[in-house]
């Protein structure tokens, strides 16, 4: 009797941890912020997600989800802690997702557009076979209205701004789809001028006339001739003047992000340069449709705009 009960305990006691380690770790209390308002909520966090198989539960890659609860704008991280696994034909909302080493894992960068909320699926399918299938609730926000005027030396009307918008994303729209499968970073992104203050939020509608403009970025109001920062490593896609972005830059970090400056006084790289974090790339300034001298500052991921403050932090 003594040999089989300790069989029993050898065989029972790692059941035990187990359920005793995915309970504890796969609930957090955690708290999250809007602009409007601040709660706190459970938020379940897949560190063990698992796969069924002949009606059996198999225990597959640990990963984890930076949250399962975001709001519109915000970016979901994805992180394999399995770097032997190779993620394949994985996609949220129908779009693929992108995969890349970063600091020994394997992880993804999940963009939430503005305007699409609920529960919304996000799968992944590794080349083992094994599939991953999560839903994420994505919250509505509430983003503030305000009137803004056309600057007289634009010399535009609110319609021709609305053109004139329209064709120039078209171009930005052939630079954000390319798809650089290298990875050009390695650490967290930096905002570009430091701590300066905000002067406009992320998501904003700015109504000229009868149109809204949805504000796709972060104003920063930093001292006149302040220096504009890399925020990572990456390659620059455009330089120059733009009509309506003023003197703006666009960098290719790798894996379809992609951050943006505009309405600078100057700028000091050209296309094709490989620039590395905190490398000066231009000057503050007050060009193009902009109203006060200010900087611009976008991240767009798979061609998607996100809240370039929430991105920066959800990797530190």
């Amino acid at each position: 009797m003594k040999y089989v009960f300790l069989v029993v305990l050898v065989v029972a006691i790692p059941v035990i941890i187990f359920w005793y380690t995915k309970d504890t770790t796969n609930h957090i209390t955690i708290g999250f912020s809007s602009d409007s308002s601040s709660t706190t909520g459970v938020v379940s966090e897949n560190r063990f997600p698992e796969l069924k198989q002949n009606n059996e539960v198999k225990i597959t890659a640990r990963s984890d989800l930076s949250t399962q609860n975001p709001e519109e704008g915000d970016t979901v991280v994805l992180t394999i802690f399995d770097p032997a696994l190779i993620p394949e034909n994985s996609s949220f909302m129908g779009k693929p997702i992108s995969f890349f080493p970063y600091e020994g894992n394997i992880i993804s960068f999940i963009p939430i557009p503005i305007g699409k909320i609920g529960n919304q699926e996000l799968t992944v399918t590794f080349k083992n076979g094994e599939k991953m299938t999560r839903t994420l609730y994505v919250q509505a926000k509430k983003f503030p209205i305000y009137n803004v005027g056309i600057p007289e030396r634009l010399g535009m009307t609110a319609s021709e701004l609305i053109k004139q918008l329209a064709d120039e994303k078209k171009e930005l729209d052939m630079i954000l789809s390319i798809n650089t499968k290298e990875t050009y970073f390695s650490k967290p992104f930096i905002l570009p001028v430091g701590n300066a203050p905000v002067s406009g939020t992320f998501g904003e509608i700015r109504k000229t006339g009868s149109n809204e403009i949805r504000h796709l970025g972060v104003d920063f109001a930093p001292p006149e001739g302040t220096f504009v920062k890399a925020s990572n490593d990456g390659i620059i896609k455009k330089a120059g003047f733009d009509s309506i972005y003023g003197n703006m830059v666009i960098i290719d970090h790798g894996n379809e992000v992609f951050s943006m400056y505009l309405h600078m006084k100057s700028v000091s790289v050209r296309v094709g340069d490989a620039v590395k974090q905190g490398e000066t790339i231009g000057v503050v300034g007050n060009t193009g449709y902009s109203t006060g001298e200010h900087l611009h500052f976008s991240i767009k991921i798979n061609s998607i705009s996100v809240d370039p403050l929430r991105f920066i932090s959800v990797l530190k």
